[in-house]
């Protein structure tokens, strides 16, 4: 005798299939809140990060860091690609750690060192870390960004105009996955299209048309709600003619926040309330 279905009408997401563009090694927690919640993670990566290519000059900038006054770290990735570089970099740093976020944070954490300044609330963006006062006077201070290759420069910029001597050391890559069409064509229309389609980057958004050249499929992905994590996002989504999209907060549980309260408003008469 199998076992019983769990009831899913009360749920928040029931009956929803929700498209996770996140890269592969990073979907599994939102797709099990996700499926927590009685919705359908579809799993489809827009984004894959790799190495750089020149891994030994990455690591020649990473040893000239060690001295810096500040290490900043943009991402969870940037962390986890530094410690593959250089093992020691975290312990043998003299300087001070900032993260740009929870997530960076934590993964900090998980390398062996808690990061010197983390923005507080949920602001998880070069503008909140510029706010801190820790930042505000960095005359002669000398400053490592480590990063992706072609990040943004709002935070380098700014604090070269506070008097820092800032270098950037990209560590990885944003690449477009290499997905066969079938694969990406089943995905997204069988059973149905996805009622809600969540995009953590820019790349990841704008990967998503560069793996579904088929114009009948994008227009129905256009149909469906798309939730992103800034304003340039929401201009960008706007820009590839989608519908007003809604913007979250980037982690998990701003996600799932959004994602519940869309459910709500869809179907008003079920309990707004996550599982726990």
């Amino acid at each position: 005798m199998g076992t019983a279905p769990p009831m899913t009408e009360a749920l928040p997401l029931a009956g929803l299939r929700i498209l996770v563009t996140r890269p592969a090694h990073q979907a599994e927690g939102l797709c099990r809140r996700i499926a927590a919640a009685g919705g359908v993670a579809v799993r489809l990566p827009t984004l894959e990060i790799t190495p750089v290519m020149d891994r030994p000059a990455a690591r020649r900038q990473l040893e000239s860091g060690l001295q810096a006054d500040w290490l900043v770290f943009t991402s969870a990735n940037a962390v986890a690609h530094a410690a593959s570089l250089l093992p020691h970099l975290l312990r043998r740093a003299t300087g001070r750690i900032a993260a740009i976020g929870a997530a960076t944070a934590a993964a900090l954490t998980h390398a062996g060192r808690s990061p010197d300044l983390v923005p507080p609330g949920e602001d998880y963006r070069s503008e909140g870390l510029l706010a801190q006062a820790a930042l505000s006077d960095m005359a002669g201070q000398r400053v490592m960004i480590v990063r992706g290759e072609n990040g943004r420069v709002l935070l380098g910029d700014t604090l070269r105009q506070r008097g820092a001597d800032v270098t950037y050391v990209p560590v990885y890559r944003r690449q477009c996955p290499q997905i066969d069409r079938n694969v990406v064509v089943q995905r997204l229309t069988h059973p149905r299209g996805p009622d809600i389609l969540v995009f953590t980057s820019p790349e990841a958004l704008s990967n998503l048309f560069e793996l579904v050249p088929d114009g009948a499929i994008r227009q129905q992905l256009r149909s469906a709600q798309v939730v992103v994590v800034s304003e340039a996002m929401v201009k960008q989504a706007q820009n590839m003619e989608f519908g007003p999209p809604l913007r979250a907060i980037a982690d998990e549980a701003g996600l799932m926040r959004t994602l519940t309260r869309w459910a709500q408003r869809l179907h008003p008469h079920k309990p707004p309330t996550l599982p726990t």
